[in-house]
């Protein structure tokens, strides 16, 4: 921090008598909080005036705020909250590390499509703004369907088809319905006396996102008579 101070021959001193003054304003290490004060005179000819005092506080430096790490999103989540991840005062939030203008609103945390995304947030106390601290998330693509191979039908009392050996995909969920229904992390259980055409559903779930369902369907026939 340099003084700039209006008049004519001005000396500088580090004390309001005494010492010796100087024709060069002194420097402040702003990185060093403190109470600092300088005196300061102007000469015209031989005479020189009484010393003015300039005193400045320099306030010690703003943390960053706290935050708690934001879990990743799949495309279609309720966006989640960015300002209940972070706590601080007076917050202001950027669209990037150096852009001058900041807003009191956090940004809307989009979840329509995937990808990586940061926002920057400070915390002013006392009228001194802290660092940008960078706020990241992620949102993860939907996973494609498992892949189901035809089931072979058998005739009642026969040999029941391997549902998860039909099945290519991760962390398997099983449903009854294509849509909607709680799902089963197993295959559904089936009498294989009850002849009758079953038809299931199944999702993987990859990185915290689940897929769109895969139907899974084959026939137990009755017996001749």
């Amino acid at each position: 921090l340099s003084i700039i101070t209006p008049g004519t021959d001005l000396r500088w001193y580090p004390s309001e008598t005494g010492g010796t003054g100087s024709t060069t304003a002194p420097d402040i290490n702003t990185n060093a909080p403190d109470t600092y004060s300088f005196w300061v005179s102007q000469t015209s000819g031989n005479c020189e005036s009484p010393r003015v005092e300039i005193s400045f506080i320099v306030l010690p430096g703003v943390p960053l705020p706290n935050y708690t790490v934001p879990t990743d999103q799949c495309i279609g989540d309720t966006p989640i909250n960015l300002a209940a991840q972070v706590s601080g005062q007076q917050l202001r939030w950027y669209i990037n590390q150096d852009t001058l203008l900041g807003t009191d609103v956090p940004p809307l945390a989009r979840t329509d499509v995937a990808g990586t995304f940061t926002y920057w947030v400070s915390q002013t106390r006392n009228n001194c703004e802290s660092e940008r601290r960078p706020i990241s998330y992620t949102v993860h693509p939907t996973p494609a369907n498992p892949l189901v191979s035809d089931l072979q039908n058998i005739c009642a009392g026969g040999t029941l088809p391997d549902f998860n050996g039909s099945v290519t995909g991760s962390d398997l969920r099983w449903y009854s319905n294509p849509v909607t229904g709680p799902g089963n992390n197993t295959p559904p259980t089936i009498n294989a006396n009850a002849p009758g055409i079953y038809t299931y559903w199944v999702s993987q779930t990859l990185l915290g996102c689940e897929s769109e369902r895969s139907e899974v369907s084959f026939t137990i026939n009755p017996l001749p008579t």
